[in-house]
């Protein structure tokens, strides 16, 4: 057992309201709010969350989405729009395979979708509000984290020293980009608004950015403040134009700013 809590999850939406998993629960506290709210009771502990604005895509104008995936190859998706509830709740494999990342897929004039990342070393993509599987890529080891940009723009990190590029509308082997990242394990990734740029949380203890255009070397090079496991990276997000956020393994979030290249927080 851990007998310390982890920063597992960074998930900040549209709205800039804050998404979190307690127990069997997602969270949400919206900028301004005393309290935090209770999106969603999850009929498991979740290991991994989404969230994101979805707006007129399901028929309702302003309606949110929460994903979470869990120990045994459970994944459950959650509207918020009111008649919405629960959208889908399935087994993913056969097998009870810990689902690592969930990641919705959203895109101009499409239905939404969700990429799942499991330890059996696929990385599949379902239909919603369906669950069924579109398309589906396995590796040669499991995949930690799922990045998708709203141009289709995807990019995978799991356990080893690749950064998988591809386009998520043609997700074949032979036409993903891959470039070897200086340090081992990574743990998630996430794409800058426009989609250039690319952050990837390291469990070596730093976040790398990387130009999408140019992937052979990272942009930069981001260390944690606390050196062996304390200070591995579990999670990143790009918040804004210039800021990353990145929470090391136990009890340290980090604000970057990219583009004067240092910390803000």
């Amino acid at each position: 057992s851990i007998s310390h809590w982890q920063l597992r999850n960074l998930v900040v939406e549209a709205h800039d309201t804050i998404y979190w998993s307690a127990e069997s629960a997602i969270k949400s506290l919206a900028p301004g709010a005393v309290e935090p709210t209770l999106v969603a009771t999850v009929p498991f502990a979740p290991t991994c969350i989404d969230a994101t604005a979805v707006q007129g895509v399901l028929g309702h104008p302003d309606p949110i989405l929460v994903a979470a995936g869990g120990q045994s190859a459970e994944v459950f998706v959650y509207g918020t729009a009111e008649q919405q509830g629960a959208i889908l709740h399935r087994r993913v494999t056969a097998s009870h395979d810990c689902i690592n990342s969930v990641t919705f897929h959203i895109m101009y004039n499409s239905p939404p979708g969700l990429f799942i990342s499991c330890n059996d070393c696929m990385v599949r993509m379902l239909d919603l509000p369906t669950g069924e599987v579109h398309s589906r890529l396995r590796f040669r080891v499991p995949v930690n984290g799922v990045a998708v940009h709203r141009t289709g723009r995807v990019a995978m990190v799991g356990d080893g020293r690749a950064l998988i590029v591809g386009d998520s509308r043609e997700m074949r082997e032979e036409v993903l980009a891959r470039t070897a990242m200086p340090t081992g394990v990574s743990m998630g990734a996430s794409f800058s608004p426009c989609g250039t740029e690319v952050a990837v949380a390291t469990q070596g203890g730093y976040v790398y950015v990387y130009d999408i255009r140019a992937l052979r070397h990272p942009r930069l090079s981001l260390p944690a403040s606390q050196s062996g496991p304390s200070g591995a990276y579990r999670a990143v997000q790009w918040l804004d134009r210039h800021i990353v956020g990145a929470s090391e393994h136990d009890n340290m979030l980090h604000l970057f700013d990219v583009f004067n290249e240092e910390a803000v927080l």
